[in-house]
This record gives structure tokens, C-alpha cells and sequence, in this order.
């Protein structure tokens, strides 16, 4: 039952609301993995402190921490490369989708406020997904890279795509 003070369950979306809500998912998606993100980076070691050496032994041992993170055993370096293929192949296809989302803008008309969220909110998603997947390799193989590299990415994709409601 409605009221003066509340809309409807049914009601659609306003252009307010959805950019409301937006941004309410948008700082959830920054704000939780890049919170592991920072947690994964404070609790591995730094890649520079696996062997003895400083400078280029350091970075021959990142080097050696890549090619060993995906080593026939090596679970977490699985997770690294799923994060990766996961961002590679859904990557391409959620502009696609969020393209079709954003249809009417293509006639010069605003974009339909749950059509606009579904839209971004899959963007969002499947960046997070992949950082996830990338940072759970991290800490199974006990390494920064590659998988703290393949979210940082992924992170900072979310971050530039942050919603801005013109297209509605």
C-alpha cells in the first residue's frame, strides 16, 4: 500500500533514483575488492624481498614468481589465468550487452533509467568478477604478481567507469 511519503513497490525508476543507486553500487564495487586489494598488498610479501638481492635479482625473482604462478600444480595460478581469460572474453561482450542496453541513445533519445542500471551494473560485475578471481590466485600462490597486477586492473576500470547518468 502507497502513501504521500512512499512510491509504490511497481513504480519505475526515476533518472534520480537509478543515479542514486548507481552510485551506490558503483562505490561497493570499488570499495570491497579494492579493500582486498589493499589487505592482498599489505599481507604478501613485496616482490622484491623473495630473494637475497636487491634491484635486478629482485626483479629476476618477480620474474621467476610469474612464471612459477602458473605452474602445472599450481592452483592459485589457475585462478590468476581465469581472472585473466574471464576479463579477456567478457570483456568485449558486456560493452556489447551494455551497448544494447543503451539503444535508445543511439536515436539521440535518453536511456531508460533500469535500462541505464542494468547497463553499468554489468560492466561493474564482470570487472569485479575477474579481480576477484585474480586476487584469489594472488593469495593461493602467495605472490603479487601476476594476480595483484591483473586486479589492479580490473579495479581500476571500475574506477574510471564510474556512473555519471548523461546517457538517461
Amino acid at each position: 500500500m502507497a502513501d504521500a511519503t512512499h512510491a509504490p513497490e511497481n513504480a519505475p525508476m526515476t533518472a534520480q533514483s537509478t543515479l542514486m543507486a548507481s552510485w551506490r553500487s558503483w562505490a561497493l564495487c570499488v570499495a570491497a575488492p579494492g579493500a582486498w586489494l589493499g589487505y592482498v598488498l599489505y599481507k604478501l610479501p613485496s616482490p622484491g624481498s623473495a630473494g637475497t638481492g636487491e634491484g635486478a635479482q629482485g626483479l629476476q625473482n618477480a620474474a621467476d614468481g610469474v612464471s612459477g604462478a602458473v605452474s602445472a600444480g599450481s592452483t592459485g595460478g589457475w585462478l590468476v589465468v581465469a581472472g585473466v581469460v574471464w576479463l579477456a572474453l567478457m570483456g568485449p561482450a558486456i560493452f556489447i550487452l551494455r551497448s544494447y542496453c543503451f539503444r535508445a541513445a543511439w536515436d539521440g533519445r535518453p536511456v531508460e533509467p533500469e535500462s541505464y542500471l542494468k547497463g553499468m551494473a554489468s560492466i561493474w560485475a564482470v570487472l569485479v568478477v575477474g579481480g576477484v578471481l585474480a586476487l584469489l590466485g594472488a593469495i593461493m600462490t602467495g605472490q603479487w604478481l601476476p594476480g595483484v597486477a591483473v586486479a589492479g586492473v580490473a579495479i581500476g576500470l571500475v574506477i574510471l567507469a564510474r556512473p555519471s547518468g548523461k546517457a538517461m
